[in-house]
């Protein structure tokens, strides 16, 4: 029962350690919670400029898609265009006389087909 009395009389003192104990404890464990919040921090800004990033990767994209689309009507237009223009020469070559001589229809479609610049008197 030595103990005990020992104990019983110093109970301010083992009452200090506990409390110093449990205030170390707490330090302790506010570090780690600092340390990890300053690495979610830290993994939060680099995500930021990462969507950042990607966002501006995607407007590119976007853009580029558009420049895209843009070429393709351009060049469905010019297709069009010269798929009409074929369709017309083959009309004036059709509309040849069937038992005469086509040679004029043909060398009229032919010089239908030169640039100014091309068009030499033979």
């Amino acid at each position: 029962m030595p103990v005990l009395r020992l104990l019983g009389s110093q109970w301010k003192l083992l009452a200090g350690v506990a409390l110093f104990v449990v205030i170390g404890f707490l330090w302790l464990r506010l570090q780690v919670v600092n340390a990890r919040l300053d690495a979610s921090q830290s993994y939060v800004l680099e995500l930021e400029a990462t969507n950042t990033q990607n966002t501006l990767e995607i407007d590119r994209y976007k853009q580029q898609q558009l420049r895209n689309a843009i070429a393709v009507q351009v060049e469905q237009a010019r297709r069009k265009g010269i798929d009409a223009e074929l369709t017309e020469l083959r009309s004036r070559i059709d509309d040849a006389p069937q038992n005469g001589c086509v040679g004029p229809a043909v060398h009229a479609v032919i010089d239908g087909l030169r640039t100014p610049a091309d068009r030499q008197e033979d």
